[in-house]
């Protein structure tokens, strides 16, 4: 199996990424870092993209609080910058 088909393709995570930040956030202008860091903290926590395209509630879930620590994370280094 090649490393190719390890690895979901970057477009469709982006576009899940866009929609819940959209729906969760009202917030669907991200920067291409932001994309990175949602998609990098979700592997990390032991989220799973091929589970998720599958229809996994769990992985749903997991996705939907990535997002949200990230907004929360993000909004606090914004608050911090304008002090």
């Amino acid at each position: 199996m090649d490393d190719d088909d390890k690895q979901p393709p970057l477009e469709f995570c982006n576009q899940v990424i866009d929609q819940f930040a959209d729906h969760l956030l009202g917030e669907s202008s991200l920067k291409p870092r932001d994309y990175l860091v949602i998609r990098t903290t979700f592997r990390k926590v032991g989220g799973s993209w091929f589970d998720l395209c599958h229809g996994s509630i769990q992985q749903l879930m997991l996705l939907s609080q990535t997002v949200k620590a990230w907004n929360k994370l993000k909004s606090s280094d914004s608050t911090s910058k304008t002090r």
